[in-house]
């Protein structure tokens, strides 16, 4: 008989976000769990129609230590700040890697995209006044820059993948090494995120096309994002 898993529940805002490391993490490792999507004026105590998803409500609760989600519940246990979690299910579900710089690997790549979110998260929540100019050197400086920095990476952990006679890369191509990382998710969440503000930006690097696709193809991360499980949105926006 097998032994039940501790019950696992992301309480979070109803979009990708910060949370959406974590979705994926667990589809891929085949854990399921449970979620508690939050309205965003309920969480700041307007027209709230639940009061148990209220922001007051977790920090009575004891449940916000940094005042933020998400918030992944686990048993009886409550854990916060999304790239300690991604980390901690990374190493519980064995996509960390087994040698400290298969482990180096997928934490470098995975805190390069910190620098990439602290362009993106200004841009998307930018006033209509100041949206444009910042969308505009998002794509034009952002993007191309990022882009470039992740590609010469992968080219290099890459450097025996070859293309077919249709010009697409053949086998599997991965951030870390030879094995497939948490980082690989945390960059197709990141690559996702930049095709939907600019579905040519990957026209130029078709090796992170193909990481992207190879990553969408994946049979538990197919079937998550074909079956409509993931949030609608990317962020509360609407852009994007």
């Amino acid at each position: 008989m097998a032994v039940p898993q501790e019950k696992i529940v992301i309480h979070y805002f109803d979009i990708r976000g910060l949370a959406e490391y974590i979705r994926l993490i667990l589809v891929e490792s085949g854990v399921e769990y449970q979620e508690v999507r939050i309205d965003r004026d309920t969480w700041w105590g307007r027209n709230v129609v639940d009061d148990t998803k209220t922001k007051a409500h977790y920090q009575k609760a004891g449940m916000l230590p940094f005042d933020q989600l998400p918030v992944v519940q686990i048993g009886d246990s409550h854990f916060s700040q999304s790239m300690s979690i991604v980390r901690m299910l990374a190493k519980k579900y064995g996509l960390y890697g087994e040698d400290i710089i298969t482990q180096y690997n997928n934490d470098m790549i995975a805190d390069s995209t910190a620098d990439f979110r602290a362009q993106y998260g200004p841009t998307v929540y930018a006033d209509e006044e100041t949206y444009p100019a910042k969308l505009k050197t998002l794509l034009e400086v952002t993007f191309p820059k990022h882009l470039s920095q992740w590609n010469a990476v992968l080219t290099e952990r890459n450097a025996e993948v070859q293309r077919n006679d249709k010009g697409d890369y053949k086998g599997q191509v991965f951030f870390a090494g030879k094995n497939f990382g948490y980082c690989d998710l945390v960059m197709f969440e990141i690559l996702d995120l930049c095709l939907r503000l600019d579905p040519h930006c990957l026209d130029k690097f078709p090796l992170l096309a193909a990481h992207h696709k190879s990553v969408s193809q994946r049979p538990k991360i197919a079937e998550y994002l074909g079956k409509g499980k993931r949030p609608e949105k990317a962020n509360n926006s609407g852009r994007g």
